[in-house]
C-alpha cells in the first residue's frame, strides 16, 4: 500500500512538472528596470500621490495668494403691491388699492487689497513650499514602490533559484531509487536502502511543491504591486545582480541633501517660519480700493415719486489698522516661535536617526557582503563533495544514506548562498533609499 502511495506521489508530481514546464518556457521574461517602469505608472499609491503634487503645483498662483484683484457683476429686480392711503395738510387724499411697485439695481465692481502688511508675499512662498513637499511626498511614496518592487523582484529570483535546487535533489534522489531498484534486482542491494532512498524522494518532490506555491503566491503579490491583474504570467531573472561598491561618507552626504524624508522635515521647519511671518503681518495695516458702476431703476404706481433712476460711477479707498486685539497677535507669535521650535528638533531627530540607519544599513551591506565570498567557497566545495559522492555510490563504495547527507549539506548551502545574495541586495538597495539615489 505504502509503494502504491509512493508511485502515485511520484507521478503526480511528474504530471505537475510536465504542466508546467512549457506554460513557464512561454511566459515573457520581466527585467527589474520593466518591472519598475509599470509600477511607477499603474501602482495605485503612486498615482494617488503625484495627483496630490499635481494639485500643490496648481495652487501656485498669484490670485490664490492674494496678489490679484476680483471683479464681479449683481444685479437684482423685484417689486410687489400695496394699497396705500394718504392725507396730505393741504386736504388732498390718495387712496390706492393694489399699487404695484418695482426695482431694478446693477453693478459691476472690482476690490483690490493692495496691501495687508506683506501677508500676500508670505502666502506665496508658502504655497511653493507646499507645492514642494507635495513633490516630496510624490517622491517618498515612489521611493517605497521601487524598494518593494525591488526586494520582492530579488525574492522571486531567490525562490526561482530555491526550485532549481529542490529539482537537482530529486533528480538526485530518483537517480538512488534507480541504482537502489537496480542492486535489488540482482540481489546485492538491501530494502531498506530503496525504501530510504523513496522516503528521500518524497521528502525532495514535497520541498519542490511547496517551493513552487511560495513562488506562484509571490508572483501574485508582485502583479498586486505593479498595479495589474493578479493572474498575469511571467519569469523573471535567473541571478541577483552583484552589488556596487559604495562608500559610507559619500552615502551620508548624499543622504543628508538628497533624502526626501529629510527635505519633507526642511519644508516643514520653512513652513513654521513663514507662519511666524504671517502672524506678524497682522501689526500692519491694510490698505484696499474698490470700484464700480452701479445702475438703479425704482417704479411705483402710489406716492410722491413715481420713478427714480440713477446711474454712475463709485469708488471707494479704505485703510484698517488694528489697534488692539486682546494681545491675540502676541499670542499667535509665540506659538509659532513654539511650533519653529518644535520643527527644529524634529529635524535634527530625523537626522540623527537618518544618520543611525545609514550606519547600520551600511554595516549590514558590509558584514552580508563578506558572508557572501564565504558561502561562495562554502558552495563550491560542496559542490565538488556532492560530485564525487554520486560518483562513488555507483560504483558502490558508499551508502546511500551518507549520500543524503551529503546532498543535505548541498542544499543548505545552496539556500544559504541565494539567501546572502539576496540580503546583500537588500542592504545595498536600503542605502540608496537612505541616500536618495533609489530613483535615479
Amino acid at each position: 500500500m505504502r509503494m502504491m502511495y509512493s508511485t502515485f506521489l511520484t507521478t503526480l508530481f511528474v504530471l505537475l512538472v510536465a504542466i508546467a514546464l512549457p506554460a513557464a518556457q512561454a511566459q515573457q521574461e520581466l527585467t527589474l528596470e520593466e518591472s519598475i517602469r509599470i509600477a511607477l505608472d499603474n501602482n495605485h499609491g503612486v498615482r494617488i500621490a503625484r495627483s496630490e503634487a499635481e494639485i500643490t503645483r496648481n495652487d501656485v498662483t498669484l490670485g490664490n495668494a492674494g496678489f490679484l484683484p476680483t471683479v464681479g457683476a449683481t444685479a437684482s429686480y423685484g417689486g410687489g403691491s400695496s394699497s396705500t392711503r394718504q392725507e396730505y395738510n393741504t386736504g388732498s387724499v390718495i387712496d390706492r388699492t393694489g399699487a404695484s411697485n418695482t426695482t431694478l439695481s446693477t453693478r459691476i465692481g472690482l476690490d483690490w487689497t493692495l496691501f495687508d502688511g506683506f501677508r500676500m508675499f508670505v502666502d506665496y512662498d508658502r504655497l511653493k513650499n507646499l507645492r514642494e513637499a507635495g513633490e516630496q511626498n510624490s517622491r517618498r511614496a515612489m521611493e517605497r514602490t521601487v524598494l518593494d518592487v525591488t526586494s520582492m523582484y530579488f525574492d522571486l529570483i531567490q525562490q526561482q533559484y530555491l526550485i532549481r535546487v529542490y529539482r537537482n535533489a530529486l533528480e538526485l534522489s530518483q537517480e538512488r531509487i534507480r541504482l537502489a531498484e537496480a542492486r535489488s534486482s540482482v540481489g546485492t542491494g538491501a530494502a531498506p536502502d530503496l525504501l530510504k532512498a523513496r522516503v528521500d524522494r518524497n521528502v525532495d518532490s514535497s520541498n519542490l511543491i511547496r517551493q513552487e506555491i511560495a513562488l506562484r503566491t509571490t508572483q501574485t503579490l508582485f502583479n498586486t504591486i505593479l498595479g495589474r491583474a493578479a493572474s498575469t504570467t511571467f519569469t523573471v531573472s535567473e541571478t541577483i545582480p552583484p552589488v556596487s561598491g559604495l562608500a559610507f561618507e559619500e552615502l551620508r552626504n548624499a543622504a543628508l541633501a538628497h533624502n526626501s524624508a529629510l527635505r519633507t522635515a526642511e519644508l516643514n521647519r520653512e513652513l513654521a517660519r513663514l507662519d511666524l511671518d504671517a502672524v506678524r503681518s497682522l501689526h500692519y495695516p491694510s490698505l484696499a480700493i474698490s470700484l464700480g458702476y452701479g445702475l438703479s431703476q425704482s417704479n411705483s404706481e402710489a406716492g410722491l415719486v413715481l420713478s427714480n433712476r440713477s446711474h454712475g460711477p463709485t469708488y471707494a479707498l479704505t485703510l484698517g489698522w488694528t489697534l488692539f486685539d486682546g494681545f491675540n497677535v502676541q499670542r499667535q507669535a509665540e506659538n509659532a516661535r513654539i511650533r519653529i521650535d518644535i520643527r527644529e528638533v524634529e529635524f535634527d531627530q530625523l537626522r540623527t536617526t537618518i544618520e543611525a540607519d545609514l550606519l547600520t544599513a551600511y554595516t549590514n551591506f558590509e558584514m552580508n557582503r563578506n558572508l557572501l565570498q564565504l558561502e561562495e567557497s562554502s558552495l563550491e566545495a560542496a559542490r565538488r563533495n556532492a560530485d564525487i559522492a554520486a560518483e562513488r555510490l555507483r560504483v558502490g563504495t558508499i551508502t546511500s544514506y551518507e549520500l543524503r547527507e551529503i546532498q543535505r549539506d548541498l542544499i543548505e548551502a545552496e539556500s544559504r548562498i541565494i539567501s546572502a545574495r539576496y540580503q546583500t541586495k537588500l542592504a545595498e538597495t536600503q542605502l540608496l533609499l537612505l541616500s536618495g539615489g533609489l530613483l535615479k
